[in-house]
This record gives C-alpha cells, sequence and structure tokens, in this order.
C-alpha cells in the first residue's frame, strides 16, 4: 500500500493525502519538521529493542514468528487471555463445506468480489434473503472481506467475511431503486468498486459495451443517471423488473442507512425492520440452520450461479453470459405484477419475514450470550 500521495489544493500548494489501510496491519507516522517539510510511512514492523531505541529490553519477548516483529510481554499476555476467553464460541463449528467459497481469484489471487460474481457473493446475499424473509437479498462486493475454505466452518470464519458488525435490516424499496442501485455498482465495470452488488432474487446483466453515466456529487453520492443505463434484462423472483412496485430489499445498515459506497436510501425508502441481527451471524444462521450445517452444490462453482451476466464491448460475451442474455431486449421499463418472498430452494422450508434474534453487534460479549446459550 501507498501510504501518501500529493495532490494540489485550490491555491497550488501540494497538500499529503495518507492512509494506513486496514485490520491494524500498519502504523501510519507522519513526520513534520520545525521547516515545515511532511514526509509519511507505514510502520508495519518493530525493531528488536537496544540501547539507543529508549524500550526496555527486559519487556519484550523474541519475535512471533514474523520476521522483525517483537512483541509486548504486557499486550501479548493480555491478548492471549482475551484469545482464551473466546475461543470456545469463535471455534464454534457452524457448518462444514465441500467447495472454496471464493472472493479472490483463485488463479491470480487478486481480488474479483468487487467486479465479479462469486459463489460467497451468493450464499451471503442468500443469507439476507432468505434469514430475513424478502423478496430480495443484496450485499455489496466491498463488504466481502474473506474468504471461506473448504472443509469446518467455524463462527470465526464468519467474523472473517463480515468483521465490521453491520447491522441486518429489511426495507421497502422501488424498482427503480434496485435499478439505480445497481447501475451504480456497475458503473466502474470491469474495474473494481465497493458498490458492485451481489444478488438473490435479482438476476441482472451488465453492458459494459455501455459507458456509465452515472453522476455523483463531489462527495461520491449518487444523483442520477444521465443517460442509458449499463444495467439490463433485471429479473425479480423469475419476473422482469417493475419500476413502480414496491418490493422488500434486505442488506445492512452501512449500505442501505449510512451512505457506504455512494448510494443513500437515508430517507428515501421506509424501513420495516431494523437492528435484526449482525451481518456475521446472518451468514452463521444460514449456514447452520437453514442450510443444516452444510453448503450445498448450489454453491459449488466459483464463479457464481450466473445471477450476474456480462455483455463484452470486446468478445461480445464472456463466460458468464449465455445466448438468452445477449439477444433479450430491456425488460427494465417493464410494469408487471412482480413476485413475492419464496421458500428457501436449499431447504424447502417456508421462511419468516423477520427474525427476531439478539444481535451480538461487534462485540464478542454479546456472542456469549447468543452462542452461550445453545441456540
Amino acid at each position: 500500500m501507498t501510504p501518501a500521495l500529493t495532490v494540489k489544493s485550490k491555491d497550488g500548494k501540494d497538500v499529503i493525502i495518507t492512509q494506513t489501510g486496514t485490520k491494524l496491519a500498519n502504523i501510519g507516522k507522519m513526520t513534520i519538521t520545525p521547516e515545515g517539510k511532511i514526509s509519511t510511512e507505514l510502520v508495519g514492523s518493530v525493531p528488536a529493542p537496544d540501547e539507543g531505541s529508549g524500550i526496555a529490553e527486559d519487556t519484550w519477548l523474541e519475535p512471533d514468528g514474523r520476521e522483525g516483529r517483537f512483541v509486548d510481554e504486557t499486550v501479548n499476555r493480555t491478548m492471549i487471555q482475551i484469545q482464551s476467553e473466546y475461543s470456545d464460541i469463535l471455534d464454534q463449528k457452524i457448518g462444514t463445506s465441500a467447495y472454496d467459497l471464493i472472493s479472490n481469484d483463485p488463479e491470480t489471487g487478486e481480488r474479483v468480489a468487487r467486479n465479479h460474481e462469486t459463489n460467497l457473493g451468493d450464499l451471503c446475499a442468500d443469507a439476507y434473503k432468505y434469514v430475513l424473509g424478502a423478496d430480495v437479498g443484496i450485499v455489496n462486493g466491498g463488504g466481502i472481506r474473506a474468504a471461506i475454505n473448504a472443509g469446518d466452518i467455524a463462527y470465526k470464519d464468519a467474523i472473517s467475511v463480515f468483521p465490521f458488525g453491520n447491522m441486518t435490516l429489511v426495507a421497502e424499496v422501488t424498482g427503480q431503486q434496485i435499478l439505480d442501485m445497481l447501475e451504480t455498482g456497475a458503473m466502474n465495470y470491469p474495474g473494481e468498486h465497493g458498490s458492485f452488488i451481489h444478488t438473490s432474487g435479482i438476476e441482472y446483466t451488465i453492458d459494459d459495451s455501455i459507458p456509465s453515466s452515472v453522476k455523483l456529487d463531489e462527495t461520491g453520492v449518487f444523483l442520477g443517471v444521465d443517460g442509458e443505463y449499463r444495467v439490463k434484462n433485471m429479473l425479480i423472483n423469475g419476473e422482469p423488473l417493475d419500476k413502480k412496485k414496491t418490493y422488500t430489499l434486505a442488506s445492512h445498515d452501512y449500505f442501505l442507512k449510512n451512505g457506504g459506497d455512494g448510494y443513500i436510501f437515508t430517507g428515501k425508502c421506509k424501513i420495516i425492520h431494523d437492528n435484526v441481527m449482525s451481518d456475521s451471524d446472518l451468514i452463521s444462521v444460514y449456514i447452520r440452520d437453514d442450510l443444516g450445517g452444510v453448503i450445498p452444490e448450489k454453491y459449488s462453482n466459483l464463479y457464481g450461479e450466473g445471477r450476474i451476466k456480462i455483455l463484452s464491448a470486446e468478445a461480445g460475451t464472456d463466460g458468464d453470459s449465455d445466448a438468452s442474455a445477449q439477444t433479450a431486449e430491456d425488460e427494465n421499463a417493464s410494469d408487471v405484477s412482480g413476485s413475492t418472498a419464496s421458500d428457501n430452494p436449499a431447504t424447502g422450508a417456508e421462511l419468516p419475514t423477520a427474525v427476531l434474534l439478539v444481535s451480538l453487534a461487534a462485540a464478542l460479549v454479546s456472542c456469549r450470550k447468543y452462542y452461550g446459550a445453545g441456540k
């Protein structure tokens, strides 16, 4: 990661913008000299203590297997205590999978969840739809932070996928709002963007031969679409999108309430179920209860079920697209009686419209309340 970049202010002066990344991988260090010179760096390791460092040698442990990373004894002891206290919860098995559930391309190692359908994106979106009982479920690719490897799945794996503790909710939105949301998510394709949408109950095609005409304000918030839509052939539970109809949509507060990734629903939709549970709990409940603890074959394709199809400007189509997607007319303007929430295809069970579970939020103390009760 580049720790900083320099941009020009309105009056032509150099301004340094700096960042440290995520997950406490680095400490950001900015140095300002008496002369006003500014420099930045990322500190990703701690040098060994010596006489000149000002660090008492007897307070530090040897490197813990990671090159150059000495460990403060007091901090390390506290971390071990916390990890031990919650290990029973974090290590609790919630399911098993015969398939890798991906966020990165296994061939290149590059991140794909922000510009391509994946089986993990499908599973997460399904969790929103079926656990919360909505017409459709969505998850933004930027919110999927880790993969789940084949084998046993523990609760800590669910937290790795969704580490931020976003709270889940259900809102009433129009078909037009869903279309605009997907268009915003597709605006950078084939480049990646955190707002790229993984869906459940929604199928759509991105035509990348059409330049994006999404308009954003100076803060990156969606204003409208000033041209032809790239998103085509939208289906809601198998029926053409009705832009005037109201649908129930399940997602999380960062995306639907807090304006995350640029599309703001706040004040434009009705929240009918709020703060139901954390997103990591949601996928835990879906895997353990709805799927019976076994990831089914529908998630075996690393690149998903084909809910998102691509019309490529260069090749005409990519591997996700089929002939019907290439020749189908744009159905976004259709006004038909859309479908309602359906049964879960993975279990055949009819699901309720809301699940009233105590949220673990992001706090592990709350985890003990939920998992310690044997639910």
